[in-house]
C-alpha cells in the first residue's frame, strides 16, 4: 500500500503548487479534490493556530477530530507529531483498518516544518532550543481524503510541556482549558527514562496532580478515548522497573474511570524503526470519525465568541 500512496503522492502539490484539483490516481471519480472540498490553497502556508483560534477549523459546520496530547517538558510530544507527519508525508497518506487515505491538505505547514526542525536538532544535538515553547501555538491541522472522495480534518494540540506543569499549580489554568473536555483522543506521554526510583517520586506526583486538576474542573470527558504513550523506549537508562510504567496506566485508568487503556512504547531516536507500534499508534491518531453535519455557527470550542 505505501509504494502505491508514495507513486500516487499529492504532497508535491501541496507544497509546491496553488492548483485545488489533484488528478493523479487512475479513476476519474477518486482523483479529482474539487474547490469545495479543499481549502483555498493561500491559507495552506501557515504557522500552528492558538487555542484562541480553534474554531477556524469548523468545515461546512463539522468539528474536525480532535487529538490532545498531554504531557509535561521533554516528554516527547513534539518529536512524535514531526514523526507522525514526515510518515504521512513520506507514504503520501496512510492505511486504517485496510483502507488507504491520501494526505490533501494542511492548513499548519509551516507549524509541522518548525516541529520537524526541532526534531532534527534534537536528533543532531544542535544548540538551538529543540522544545516547544510556552508562549507557541500549538494547534495543527491535517485533512486525509478517503477511497470514496469523503475528506476527513483532523486537529492537533501540542501543547508546550510547561502549560501542563502550569495545570499541576494552577487551578483556574485547567478552568480556562477548552480542548480537553472536548477532545476526540486525550494522548497522556509518559517518558521511561523517569521511570526509575530515583526520579518516578516527582514524575508519579506532578501526574496525580494533573490528573485530579483535570478530574475536579471535569476535562476528563467519558466520551473521550484514552491511551498511553510511553516515549524514550529506547534509551530508558539505568534503573529502569517496567513495573513503574504499569503504576502509571493504573493511575491514568483510575482517574479516567476505564478498565483498559491502550498503552504503545515508542523511541526516542530513529522512532519510525519501530514501524508497528508506530503504525499502530498513528492509525489511533487518524482513524476518521464520521459525524452528522452540525450547524454552521455552532461554537465547539466554548472559550470562543461567534465572530458574526
Amino acid at each position: 500500500m505505501a509504494e502505491d500512496i508514495v507513486q500516487n503522492n499529492p504532497i508535491d502539490r501541496l507544497l509546491d503548487s496553488k492548483e485545488t484539483h489533484i488528478s493523479q490516481q487512475s479513476s476519474e471519480s477518486k482523483s479529482e479534490i474539487s474547490e469545495k472540498s479543499v481549502r483555498p490553497f493561500s491559507t495552506l502556508y501557515g504557522d500552528a493556530v492558538s487555542d484562541e483560534d480553534a474554531n477556524s477549523f469548523m468545515s461546512n459546520g463539522t468539528k474536525p477530530k480532535l487529538i490532545v496530547l498531554v504531557g509535561f517538558a521533554d516528554y516527547g510530544k513534539t518529536s512524535f507529531v514531526a514523526s507522525a507527519f514526515r510518515k504521512l508525508v513520506l507514504q503520501g497518506g496512510t492505511t486504517i483498518d485496510g483502507s488507504n487515505y491520501l494526505l490533501v491538505n494542511t492548513l499548519t505547514i509551516v507549524g509541522f516544518e518548525r516541529r520537524m526542525y526541532l526534531r532534527w536538532n534534537n536528533e543532531h544535538n544542535e544548540v538551538n532550543t529543540k522544545r516547544t515553547t510556552l508562549t507557541e501555538n500549538s494547534l495543527l491541522h491535517i485533512q486525509l481524503q478517503g477511497e470514496t472522495c469523503e475528506n476527513y480534518d483532523y486537529v492537533i494540540s501540542d501543547r508546550s510541556g510547561e502549560v501542563y506543569t502550569n495545570y499541576v499549580s494552577r487551578k483556574d489554568a485547567v478552568q480556562k482549558d477548552q480542548l480537553i473536555e472536548h477532545a476526540d483522543l486525550v494522548v497522556f506521554f509518559v517518558n521511561s527514562q523517569l521511570l526509575n526510583e530515583n526520579c518516578f517520586i516527582d514524575l508519579d506526583d506532578k501526574y496525580t496532580q494533573l490528573l485530579t486538576r483535570l478530574k475536579q474542573s471535569h476535562k476528563l470527558n467519558p466520551k473521550s478515548k484514552f491511551i498511553v504513550c510511553f516515549t524514550k523506549d529506547d534509551d530508558k537508562g539505568v534503573g529502569y522497573d517496567d513495573s513503574l510504567a504499569t503504576d502509571i496506566v493504573e493511575k491514568i485508568k483510575k482517574f479516567c474511570e476505564l478498565d483498559s487503556i491502550d498503552e504503545f512504547h515508542i523511541n526516542a531516536m530513529n522512532l519510525l524503526d519501530k514501524d508497528d507500534v508506530v503504525q499502530r499508534l498513528c492509525g489511533e491518531i487518524w482513524r476518521p470519525i464520521k459525524r452528522k453535519q452540525e450547524h454552521p455557527n455552532l461554537n465547539w470550542n466554548k472559550n470562543m465568541l461567534n465572530k458574526e
